[in-house]
């Protein structure tokens, strides 16, 4: 196919490129945070000639964040824009590269803190997944797709644990909660990734699905020895606003799930369906159980239960999410529910 053809075939599809309404409301509300938390140091009005040169001083922080909006808008704004049009691209595509060399790099920079910025790469890493998903479901995950979706992959989950490490060094057990996260994630696309190598979606799926197991145990063990350390330690008072914090944020995974689910139904397979709703009853029931051992100050067991309620809610949201996308009929491996005795027993058989 000739230059002028190529560069014809991507006009056209530049012009069907718009991005979802999800994708605009989470770039918008990533650029007001970052404006909130970078506010104007000086609010005096700039008037003639004087003040229009003054915009442009090195002592002006009028454009303290300029560059990041412009090049966001430039992103952005143009139906006809090569980054524009890169957004939905897929692995072994011509404008993946732009995607994650150019795109991703530029909305990286709305996320401040070390905390917000190991958010953004354990997201980056969930797309990553996505678009694993996606491309095998086309039939397009061939070989070089293959080892470009797994560069990019890894290069998103090592910036994740760079910025986790460095949220360790100010709060450990924060670091370990953005470890569950980032394993949540990896257990609920490593299900996906399983059922499409079962639809015989060829080796790079099953190939890949053996990265992310390895990654996953890695992150789960280091997780678990956090953990451990923290719990031997007895530092009630963090124990306790650590646990508080996982409570509130376990109870709006449930509820963000049982949305979803209800939402997604009609596009589930029976068994997928039942399968999940038995695990946000599972997932309620943990819950429950931490905030009982919660308000007993058993804050270490309280926190490892709160964690598993919310990982799970969450990985029912993601399979949910992926089976309705995808058309694909799951095989979700089902959650386990503690009594009281069992987690006064024996806390470390929680997984």
């Amino acid at each position: 196919m000739s230059i002028e053809k190529d560069l014809k075939q991507y006009k056209e599809q530049f012009k069907k490129e718009a991005l979802t309404s999800d994708e605009k409301r989470a770039i918008r509300l990533n650029i007001i945070s970052y404006m909130h938390k970078n506010p104007l140091e000086d609010a005096h009005v700039y008037s003639g000639m004087g003040g229009f040169l003054g915009l442009f001083s090195s002592k002006t922080p009028l454009l303290k964040y300029a560059s990041v909006l412009v090049l966001v808008v430039a992103i952005l704004g143009s139906s006809f824009g090569v980054s524009y049009a890169a957004h939905k691209s897929l692995p072994g595509e011509f404008l993946y590269p732009v995607k994650t060399s150019i795109n991703e790099k530029v909305l990286s920079w709305t996320a401040q803190s070390p905390k917000e910025k190991a958010d953004f790469y354990i997201k980056l890493a969930q797309t990553r997944l996505q678009e694993v998903e996606k491309a095998a479901t086309k039939g397009k995950l061939h070989a070089k797709a293959k080892t470009q979706a797994e560069n990019s992959f890894t290069v998103a989950v090592g910036n994740a644990e760079n910025y986790m490490g460095v949220v360790g060094k100010e709060n450990a057990l924060a670091r370990a909660q953005l470890q569950g996260s980032l394993e949540s994630v990896l257990n609920a696309h490593e299900v996906v990734l399983d059922a499409l190598a079962a639809k015989n979606s060829g080796p790079e799926v099953a190939e890949f699905t053996e990265t992310i197991r390895a990654k996953k145990k890695l992150i789960s063990q280091e997780r678990r020895k956090i953990q451990a350390e923290l719990f031997a330690k007895g530092d009630m008072n963090s124990l306790k606003i650590n646990a508080e914090s996982q409570l509130k944020e376990a109870k709006k995974a449930l509820e963000k799930a049982n949305i979803v689910l209800k939402n997604k139904k009609p596009s589930l397979s029976a068994g997928t369906y039942i399968t999940a709703q038995e695990n946000m009853g599972a997932a309620a029931n943990i819950v429950s159980q931490g905030e009982g051992h919660l308000e007993d100050a058993k804050y270490s067991q309280a926190l490892e239960l709160l964690q598993k309620g919310k990982q799970t809610a969450d990985e029912v949201d993601m399979n949910v999410t992926s089976a309705a996308q995808l058309q694909l009929d799951m095989q979700l491996p089902k959650v386990q529910s503690y009594t009281n005795s069992e987690t006064e027993i024996n806390i470390d058989t929680i997984k």
